[in-house]
Order: structure tokens, then C-alpha cells, then sequence
């Protein structure tokens, strides 16, 4: 190292006498008034036709200092063989603590890229806000609720406890001991972790911090979550058919209508508070779910899957007839089921919910949800149907939630549990509810 040079600015930086030398060549990096060269490997010195590489990296180590991307105690013998190789291309747009972080592939490397995780999960949300549609199942889009339940879980969750790291500082142990202190369920964790899940998958695609960075290279945080957590999966309490029976039994009102159709149909709540009246084809014997109401909105179903068209079993065939004769006296043109006060749809599930409990009070039946009849249904059909069916009549893309929901109903309630259901008893109402053999 040669000290000989003097210069006035020590902060300059020269990047020159780029020097044949036999066959190879030297570069001088100029700095603080004192020089160090270095030499360009051997391999890459055949003839005359890399001599442009070689001036090229040199412009590009230039451009570097100029910009103030690197400092001459950074520039070595090893910088210049990963640039000649391309796996190392300095730029603004990411972080410069990854200056060391090299890869196989080219390493994007940065001074001005804000990498806290709480810039990149508000960045995220932003995204989410313009993936909204509630009237399609593209994939690349997501519901409205969909968006407030990732919103909720960044900003009462992720950015409290994460917001003030570097997406490279946060380690396995960090999401551990969060994850020990949790009091909810392990599916709400599984809502609060994907958009933390996505942040660093997009770091990784965008090489703003190497693969070794993942949080998420291996499913140990979810396997340590599934241990620690409760799986909030709530015991089931379908009606029994003596329940059934007293609901059959009981005058004619709205309720019933609504509570043995969803019984018998399986409908959703949100599916259920929008059916149309055109929807309900009792000459064709199926009825067509096509859309939901959250609540606020009118949206597509839940999935691409929940379209669907349900069979109309004829347990429920003067129920349907019934129902019709009560939409005309109310002149709903609109809703197959409605609230008698209002004349419109029920506003929520939460306030159908409400009608339903008053209902089975009334009637000496403990309480159950709308929800609660779809169980009844799956319990029901899956002691009668092929499993794949039933899945398809309740809206389910698989038969994994079925077997996984109801796999000691179809183990447990066989004839000696109360029910004797059998593939021709769904159509002979009669037998069904009031044989001598029956249980109900």
C-alpha cells in the first residue's frame, strides 16, 4: 500500500490505473490519500475479448463509490470476483446490512429500502386494499372481510409486537415467545400469521434479504402453535330428532319454515338471509345458492364451491309450498325468507340468530344457532350419502372438513344413538317421523 498520493479531499474516492500486467490486469482504488490495487483473475483475462468486462467493472466500481453505495475499505479482491461472476449488483432499493449476504443467484444490495417490519406489513395492507372484490373467486383477489380480518391482524398483532425489527432481525424464537403468551385459538394464529408469512416471501422473490432470512423455511413455528394452542374446534350439538319431531309437530310459523329447511338443506346463514325467491326451483327439486349476505354486503360464496345447487329432499317439499303461500300474504317478491317485522331480509346472521333462540325457547328446546342446523344436516345426510355428495351439497371443495368435523358422528350416532335415517327414508316423510320404530 502506497501513501505517496496526496490529495486534498480525503472523503474522494478514484476508481483507475487500470494497468495490463502481463496477462492480467490491475485496478487502483484511490482513497484517504493512499492507493490499493488489485488484481483481476487470471480466468477472466483470454485475449482481448473480456477487455470490455474488465473496463466495465471498473465504471461499475465507480458509479458505486460515486453514489456512495460502497467505501473503499469494502473493496477487495473477493468483491471483484462475485461481480465479475454476477452475483452481487449493488442498487438503492434495499437494505445495505445484506452487503456481506451473498448468493448463487445476483444479490440485490441497497442503502435506502426501509426493511422494519412494520413498513413492509402496512405496505402489504395497502396492497390488500386494491385486491378487493367481493364479486368474484379470482385468485389473485380477496373479500372485503377477508381484508379486515388481515388488517385487524397487523395492527393488533404483527406491528405491536414485531413492528420495530428489521425483517433480518426477527429470529424463529422472537415468533415463539409470542406465540406462548397467545390466548386465542390456533386458526385465529393461522389468520395472524399470513400476512407476515407474505412479507417475507416477498423479501425473498425480491432478494431484499436472502433465503437464509426465512422465518418460514420449515413448518416449525405452525407445528410449535398447534401444540401450545387450542384447536377451537367447538363440540357440535346438532338437534336430535326429538327436537325435530316437536319442531314438526309445532303450528305453522316462519321460524319452523326456516329452521326445517335449513335443517334439511344445509344452507349457510349468509347464504340463507339472501335466497331469492327465483332461486328456490321446487319443479326442478334443487335450490340454486349463488351469492351471500355478510352483513354489509351482498358478495360471491365463499368459495368457488359453495355455488351450488342443493337437492330438495321431500321431508321439506310442503315446507318450501308453505313458505311460498307466506312470502305472497307478506308480498315479498324477493327474499324466500324475511323478517315479518320489517318485510326485508334479516340484517345479519346475528339478528336471525336472535329470532331462532326466542323460537326454540318457546318451544322448550335449548339454544342452538343457525349454524348449528347445518351441523344437523351434515349428521343427518352423512349416515345416509356418499361423503364426496354431501360435501358438494354443502359448498366443500374436499371431504377432509366433513371427516374431520363429524368423524364421531359417523363412528358414534348409528341406530342405537336415535337415528334410523336410510337413503329411501329422506322421501317418506311419514315413516320417517311417525313409525312405532322410530326414536324420534
Amino acid at each position: 500500500m502506497k501513501k505517496d498520493l496526496k490529495m486534498e479531499n480525503k472523503k474522494y474516492i478514484k476508481v483507475n490505473g487500470l494497468e495490463e500486467r502481463g496477462f492480467t490486469y490491475r485496478i487502483s482504488i484511490y482513497s484517504n490519500c493512499e492507493q490499493d490495487k488489485y488484481t483481476i483473475p487470471q480466468q477472466y483475462i483470454v485475449g482481448d475479448k473480456n477487455k470490455p468486462l474488465i473496463f466495465a467493472v471498473r465504471t461499475l466500481l465507480q458509479h458505486y463509490v460515486d453514489n456512495h453505495l460502497l467505501q473503499t475499505n469494502e473493496i477487495n479482491s473477493k468483491l471483484l470476483l462475485e461481480i465479475l461472476n454476477g452475483k452481487i449488483i449493488f442498487d438503492r432499493t434495499i437494505n445495505n446490512d445484506l452487503r456481506s449476504n451473498y448468493s448463487s443467484d445476483a444479490q440485490i444490495i441497497s442503502h435506502s429500502i426501509d426493511t422494519r417490519i412494520v413498513t413492509q406489513l402496512n405496505n402489504k395492507l395497502s396492497i390488500y386494499s386494491k385486491r378487493i372484490d367481493n364479486k368474484s373467486h379470482d385468485p389473485n383477489k380477496i373479500k372485503e372481510a377477508t381484508y379486515f380480518k388481515y388488517k385487524t391482524s397487523i395492527l393488533n398483532e404483527l406491528i405491536p409486537n414485531f413492528g420495530n425489527y428489521k425483517l433480518q432481525e426477527l429470529t424463529k424464537l422472537h415468533i415463539i415467545e409470542w406465540v406462548d403468551q397467545l390466548e386465542v385459538t390456533f386458526k385465529t394464529f393461522r389468520d395472524y400469521i399470513i400476512p407476515l408469512k407474505a412479507i417475507y416471501s416477498d423479501a425473498i422473490s425480491l432478494k431484499i434479504i436472502p433465503q437464509s432470512c426465512n422465518l418460514f423455511d420449515d413448518d416449525y413455528i405452525i407445528r410449535r402453535a398447534a401444540e401450545v394452542l387450542p384447536n377451537g374446534m367447538r363440540e357440535i350439538n346438532p338437534l336430535t330428532w326429538d327436537e325435530i319431531k316437536i319442531i314438526f309437530s309445532a303450528p305453522d310459523t316462519y321460524m319452523k319454515f326456516l329452521i326445517l329447511f335449513t335443517c334439511f338443506t344445509g344452507i349457510r346463514a349468509a347464504e340463507l338471509v339472501n335466497l331469492k325467491i327465483k332461486n328456490v326451483n321446487a319443479r326442478k327439486g334443487v335450490i340454486h345458492i349463488i351469492d351471500q349476505y355478510t352483513g354489509k354486503n351482498v358478495t360471491a360464496c365463499k368459495s368457488k364451491d359453495s355455488e351450488r345447487d342443493i337437492k330438495i329432499l321431500e321431508l321439506i317439499e310442503d315446507i318450501i309450498i308453505k313458505q311460498y303461500s307466506l312470502c305472497s300474504e307478506f308480498k315479498q317478491s324477493e327474499y324466500f325468507f324475511f323478517n315479518p317485522n320489517t318485510g326485508t331480509r334479516f340484517s345479519s346472521s346475528t339478528k336471525l340468530n336472535k329470532h331462532i333462540t326466542k323460537y326454540l325457547a318457546e318451544l322448550g328446546i335449548k339454544r342452538r344457532t343457525c349454524h348449528e342446523f347445518r351441523h344437523t344436516y351434515a349428521s343427518i345426510m352423512l349416515q345416509a350419502e356418499d361423503v364426496q355428495w354431501v360435501a358438494g351439497q354443502m359448498g366443500h371443495s374436499t371431504i377432509e372438513l366433513l371427516i374431520s368435523t363429524y368423524s364421531h358422528i359417523l363412528k358414534e350416532r348409528s341406530e342405537s344413538c336415535g337415528y334410523k335415517i336410510r337413503n329411501p327414508m329422506l322421501y317418506e316423510k311419514n315413516e320417517l317421523l311417525f313409525s312405532k320404530g322410530s326414536k324420534m
